[in-house]
């Protein structure tokens, strides 16, 4: 489990938290812990696969996401689990890969004892491996 500080701020009624002296979601810290082990990731916050966010970027009311395209053959492999799992919705919040491995992992963010996987994340996050693509649960809570 991750433990971070707890932002006073917040970014469209989400709680933020304190990574590297600057609130962002808990799913952006989680993507760059990961980013330290993964070269390449995103957050996927919508359920659109065409990109992912990397940053969160000016001041409170006025922030806006920082976007990255997420790359094809990470689509197409996100798509296939999708169909595999008869849902349209479940990927998890932060993907990470390595283009050189083709290797894809999947981490979903939920807040320790407040935040439940829902039917069809569970769905997806179990046809997931059977794809050759990880994935996990990563909690995390205020310190």
């Amino acid at each position: 489990m991750y433990l971070f500080s707890k932002s006073s701020e917040r970014w469209w009624n989400k709680p933020l938290v304190v990574w590297n002296c600057k609130s962002i979601p808990a799913e952006l810290a989680v993507l760059n812990i990961q980013l330290e082990t993964w070269p390449n990731g995103a957050w996927l916050n919508s359920t659109k696969l065409s990109t992912g966010v990397v940053d969160l970027v000016g001041q409170e009311a006025s922030r806006k996401v920082e976007r990255i395209p997420i790359p094809n053959w990470v689509k197409e492999r996100l798509s296939q689990i999708y169909e595999q799992a008869s849902v349209s919705k479940g990927c998890p919040d932060v993907v990470v890969w390595n283009e050189d491995t083709r290797a894809i992992h999947l981490l979903e963010v939920k807040r320790y004892k407040k935040d439940r996987l829902s039917v069809d994340q569970k769905r997806y996050m179990e046809v997931a491996p059977q794809m050759s693509v990880s994935s996990e649960v990563i909690e995390w809570d205020y310190e």
